[in-house]
């Protein structure tokens, strides 16, 4: 099987080598340049790791499914490149991440921990307002309707 890598794997000091076959996302390997982490992903990069980006369609269809669990708002724009980038190329996901691992899930994609456990089970998030309680199924930073702060909370499980 083929892995799409996170930065945490990275950073964590694994070797891709030892894994099999093996690809990054410009986001990551840009997450990655500096200091020892950096000196070593050139000598993976010289010795097969792949650099691949992913098509803006498995972009978009990552954002739309994150949008429909809620973890959008829990996920960077590395996060949703790697998992588009499996997406596209039906490889496995190595992060710890857990929203990664959320919706990797949700995508049947699937995924290795670095060096937590994984997921139990799926979450779907929603925003409640910290001064009106009311629920956003969207993340927003400020409730428009009172101005208070908007909080994530698990909804439900899915599945």
């Amino acid at each position: 099987m083929r892995w799409v890598l996170d930065t945490g794997f990275f950073l964590a000091g694994m070797d891709p080598m030892a894994i099999g076959e093996c690809m990054i996302t410009p986001e990551v390997k840009d997450e990655v340049a500096k200091g020892f982490p950096g000196r070593k992903m050139d000598y993976y990069l010289d010795s097969g790791l792949m650099v691949v980006a992913p098509s803006r369609d498995s972009i978009e269809k990552v954002r739309r499914k994150a949008k429909e669990t809620g973890d959008i708002g829990r996920l960077s724009d590395t996060d949703i490149s790697i998992i588009s980038l499996a997406l596209e190329m039906s490889a496995g996901i190595v992060s710890d991440d857990y929203s990664v691992q959320n919706l990797c899930s949700v995508l049947d994609i699937p995924y290795r921990s670095i060096s937590e456990d994984g997921i139990r089970e799926v979450w779907v998030w929603k925003y409640r307002c910290t001064g009106c309680k009311r629920v956003f199924d969207e993340p927003v930073q400020e409730c428009p309707v009172c101005g208070s702060p908007v909080r994530s909370f698990r909804s439900r499980s899915k599945r």
